[in-house]
């Protein structure tokens, strides 16, 4: 005997009214579905001030037959759009709802529902009384829905303003919301956002009607402000390696078109096999505006800052457009994920000015949105509520490409602050001799003049003056000199500081060899207690696993005295000493999970001698080797990182050149101003601290050395060089 299910009439009711959350959603499901009927113009009017209270939905697009009606709208799960043939409109267009749900949404809004719909010559509708579905007990397919007798529909005119030959409208009675100005307000924001502003369509208007506010009644419009201070243009494809994108500056008519590879953008991780890294989301389309509510920007060009307020204000956010119609939440006000990105969390970590390489972007500065479609996105699908997508692989990569998007606008910006007001790079200690020396040659000169002042005509008072003015020379001096001693003392400090982040930074990249090592002393502990407690006792597998125990306790001690060794006192001190000795020490110590992990490490060092601290050459180098070590990671190619020790000159002045060359993605052009910055870091989160370059970077600045980085011909990764005067 087969058996099948039955639908509670209750089943309606939760995927109606309690499965949406607010009625601007609701109302906005409905609209969709006008969009997907090829309507030109749709119709919202909002009548609260009668009774019973009620919103007209109208539009003139292609309507329904009866047969229509009950084969398909009232078929609860049905949608022809999930049939290739009919996945687009007559216009062209990607119909939106393929759930067979959303007409549901109109028990969200009101207690009944008129359907009127025409089509041809025929008119048609129905009603719905939403209560009916709520007694116990009730079959879905057993409550009995009514034609309305002469039914009567009013349809907005085409856009050429003729007759509607076709058209539906749904009125929805008896409201559950009251509708106030905050609501109308809201609604026509969401509407104006529902269609892409990017992407003008010029077939498709929707206007409201309300008895509440009639300062909010009229066609809804969505504008977009053209004084973003930088807007950028990219697109990926889904088999591409790379990602091509235009970014512009309110100053340029036309912007740079640039492409940057995915794994320099992204540091992803290709496969073994696949020498080009892939993202799941499939092919996206990014558009990024970047505004700034300040008077004027780069030179002349001024803002009207009461415009950009008012439109960043009410458009903030970045949205993602399906087939150019918004997915909700994402970029909306007031919900969680507005700020699907967590750019307000990035930016509150370091919230850095334009002139900083770590430049960060706060959210409420950006409005964007993400192209996809079903058809180019198939990984993107709706969750269940219809409130944003499954998090997914596809959502994660979707993410981490709108990230960089972010990246790549952050980086054009900073760089056209530069050009516009320039940077400061000096280090305090090179500042503090500047005023040291410009001070000591005032009073100096002011020393050579004292006796001819003192024997000049000049009167007393104008005399007491000089020498008042000489004595606080004289103070001004002694401060300086003070001062200068404890920015010394305090860039002292910073070595010791300096190499214990370093320590850090590597532990953390290494530790889980560390754990491993832990970890199997614990398991092989285990086994020689079991061989030692057996009857007769395994002497000989024990002594075995003891051996084993030894071996990796070696391995562990290892990295404690690896640890212990970067402190010592003497490393905080400059002095001469055999630096390519200290290299090969460095690279010694930190050599087994390079082996582990089947990197092949080339050793170039020249021997050679000069004056150093110990503690910062071995923080370059130690830095320089773990960011080669993740970059090796990220490429299927064979796993190389070359290490050359050489004297050169910075100037006139005696230097060695630090060279760590890899086989890793390398860096992008776009970020190698940038990667030097505290805190900025191309790698993914929680797999990098973004200092250790800013750590080679304190000590290139205090020693006036030099950093270079490009891509290194041979291993085709990135090649750092840093130079430091050993005299």
């Amino acid at each position: 005997m087969s058996r099948f299910f039955t639908v509670d009439a209750r089943t309606i009711l939760s995927l109606g009214r309690e499965s949406i959350k607010e009625a601007t959603t609701a109302l906005v499901e409905l609209v969709k579905n006008s969009y997907d009927a090829d309507a030109e113009r749709v119709v919202i009017e909002i009548a609260t001030k009668v009774e019973p209270s009620y919103i007209r939905i109208s539009d003139n697009g292609t309507g329904m037959s009866s047969n229509d009606v009950e084969q398909k709208w009232l078929r609860i799960g049905y949608s022809e759009k999930k049939e290739t043939a009919n996945r687009y409109s007559g216009k062209g267009r990607r119909r939106t709802g393929e759930k067979g749900v959303g007409r549901i949404s109109a028990d969200r809004l009101g207690k009944q529902l008129d359907l009127i719909t025409s089509k041809g010559k025929e008119l048609f509708g129905l009603r719905i009384n939403w209560s009916d579905f709520e007694g116990k007990g009730k079959q879905l397919d057993r409550v009995p829905i009514e034609d309305i007798t002469d039914p009567d529909i009013t349809l907005p005119k085409m856009l050429d303003n003729s007759a509607s030959k076709s058209g539906t409208q749904l009125k929805i009675i008896d409201l559950r919301d009251t509708w106030d100005k905050n609501n109308i307000e809201e609604l026509r924001r969401e509407l104006s956002l529902l269609l892409s502003p990017f992407k003008k369509v010029k077939d498709f208007e929707i206007s409201t009607l309300s008895d509440v506010d009639d300062a909010e009644n009229g066609k809804v419009a969505s504008d977009i402000n053209e004084q973003a201070v930088v807007s950028l243009d990219a697109k990926y494809r889904s088999n591409a390696s790379s990602l091509k994108y235009n970014l512009k500056t309110i100053d340029q008519k036309k912007g740079k078109n640039s492409e940057i590879k995915l794994a320099q953008l992204l540091n992803i991780r290709a496969a073994e096999t696949d020498e080009v890294p892939k993202l799941s989301c499939g092919d996206v389309d990014v558009k990024l505006l970047f505004y700034i509510k300040g008077k004027s920007v780069f030179g002349d060009i001024s803002l009207n800052r009461k415009a950009v307020s008012s439109f960043v204000d009410a458009n903030a956010g970045i949205k993602i457009y399906r087939d150019d119609v918004w997915v909700k939440p994402y970029g909306e006000m007031n919900k969680e994920e507005w700020d699907w990105l967590n750019l307000g969390r990035r930016y509150g970590m370091n919230p850095a000015g334009a002139g900083r390489k770590s430049f960060r972007i706060r959210p409420q500065q950006l409005v964007g949105a993400v192209f996809i479609s079903r058809d180019q996105n198939p990984t993107l699908a709706d969750s269940s509520g219809r409130e944003g997508l499954i998090k997914g692989a596809g959502y994660e990569d979707l993410k981490k490409l709108t990230e960089g998007c972010v990246q790549l606008i952050e980086t054009g910006y900073h760089d056209r602050f530069i050009q516009d007001k320039g940077e400061d790079s000096k280090t305090a200690s090179s500042d503090m001799k500047l005023v040291a020396k410009d001070t000591s040659a005032v009073l100096k000169e002011m020393q050579k003049i004292a006796p001819m002042i003192a024997q000049s005509a000049l009167d007393q008072k104008s005399k007491e003056s000089f020498e008042a003015s000489l004595d606080k020379v004289k103070e001004i001096h002694d401060t300086v000199k003070d001062v200068s001693k404890t920015v010394l003392d305090f860039e002292r400090e910073q070595v010791l500081f300096r190499g214990l982040a370093t320590v850090g930074i590597s532990m953390s990249v290494f530790g889980h060899e560390i754990q491993s090592a832990i970890t199997h002393l614990l398991n092989i502990s285990y086994r020689v207690r079991d061989y030692l407690n057996a009857t007769p006792p395994k002497n000989d597998k024990a002594i075995e696993k003891i051996e084993r125990l030894v071996e990796l306790s070696d391995s562990v001690s290892g990295w404690g005295t690896y640890a212990l060794n970067r402190m010592q006192r003497s490393k905080r001190s400059r002095r001469t000493q055999n630096i390519s000795n200290l290299a090969s020490k460095v690279i010694n110590d930190i050599s087994p999970p390079f082996k582990a992990a089947q990197i092949d490490l080339q050793l170039h060092l020249r021997s050679l001698e000069g004056k150093v601290f110990s503690m910062d050459f071995e923080a370059i180098l130690i830095n320089l080797l773990t960011n080669a070590y993740y970059a090796c990671l990220q490429k299927a190619r064979n796993r190389k990182i070359r290490v050359e020790l050489r004297t050169t000159r910075i100037s006139s002045d005696k230097a060695i050149e630090i060279i760590v060359a890899d086989s890793g993605p390398g860096v992008s052009s776009q970020f190698r101003d940038r990667i030097w910055e505290p805190l900025f870091t191309t790698k993914s989160e929680g797999r990098g601290t973004g200092l250790g370059l800013a750590i080679i970077d304190s000590v290139v600045r205090e020693s006036n050395g030099t950093r270079h980085i490009e891509t290194d011909n041979e291993l085709k990764g990135a090649r750092f060089a840093i130079c430091l005067p050993i005299e």
